[in-house]
C-alpha cells in the first residue's frame, strides 16, 4: 500500500510540475507570436518601371484618362465582362472609376493629383482591401520617357493583413509589369509628337 501510495504522489507531483509549466509554454508563445508580430511590414511599397520610346506627354495622355488606362492595362483581362462606370472629371484630378465584376469584385479609383507630363496619382480602394495609393511617375530617359509605376499601402495592427503584405509584391508587380509592357506598345504605337513644352491651362465655364 506504502508502495502504491508513493507510486501515486509522485505521479501527482509530475502532473502538477507540467501544468505550472504550461504558463511557461503559453508565454513564450505569446512572446514569440507579439515579435513575429513586429517583424511583419507594417506598410508596403511596390514599384515596376519602364522605359518608352515616346514623348512624355504621350505617356501622360495614356495614364491620365482611366478610358485610356482600360485601353492597356492588364488587371480586367480575367474579368472582360466587369461592369464599368466613370464619373467626375473626364481626365486629370477627380476622374473615377468605379467596378463591379465576378472576379474583379468591386471597387473605385480616383485620380488625386496629376501634374502634366510629370505625375498622376490615385486613391485606389478594392472591395474590403485596405485603401491604397497609386502613381505614374514620369521623367526624360535616353530620348524617350522612364515611367515608375507605384504602390502603396498600410496594414494598420491588423496581423493578417500584414501576413498577407508579404505577398503582395509578387501579386501586383506581376500586374503593373504585365501593364507597363501594354503601355509602352500602346505609346510606341502613336504618331510621335513631343508637346510637353506646352503650357496646359484649365479653362472653366
Amino acid at each position: 500500500m506504502r508502495i502504491g501510495r508513493m507510486a501515486s504522489w509522485l505521479n501527482f507531483a509530475k502532473t502538477m510540475n507540467k501544468a505550472r509549466n504550461l504558463p511557461l509554454i503559453g508565454g513564450g508563445i505569446a512572446v514569440a507570436a507579439v515579435v513575429l508580430f513586429l517583424l511583419l511590414p507594417a506598410e508596403a511599397h511596390i514599384e515596376r518601371e519602364i522605359l518608352i520610346d515616346a514623348p512624355r506627354a504621350t505617356v501622360f495622355g495614356l495614364v491620365n484618362d482611366f478610358r485610356q488606362v482600360n485601353k492597356w492595362s492588364a488587371w480586367l483581362q480575367d474579368d472582360p465582362n466587369a461592369r464599368l462606370e466613370f464619373t467626375g472629371a473626364a481626365r486629370g484630378i477627380g476622374a473615377a472609376m468605379n467596378w463591379s465584376g465576378t472576379i474583379a469584385g468591386e471597387g473605385r479609383q480616383e485620380i488625386t493629383s496629376s501634374v502634366p507630363y510629370d505625375e498622376v496619382a490615385t486613391a485606389l480602394l478594392k472591395g474590403s482591401q485596405r485603401p491604397a495609393r497609386t502613381a505614374f511617375l514620369l521623367t526624360d530617359a535616353d530620348n524617350g520617357t522612364r515611367v515608375r509605376w507605384t504602390y502603396d499601402v498600410s496594414f494598420g495592427l491588423n496581423p493578417l493583413d500584414r501576413f498577407l503584405g508579404l505577398m503582395l509584391d509578387d501579386i501586383v508587380g506581376a500586374e503593373f509589369g504585365e501593364g507597363l509592357i501594354s503601355l509602352k506598345a500602346m505609346a510606341e504605337s502613336l504618331p510621335r509628337g513631343d508637346y510637353s513644352d506646352l503650357k496646359v491651362c484649365l479653362l472653366y465655364t
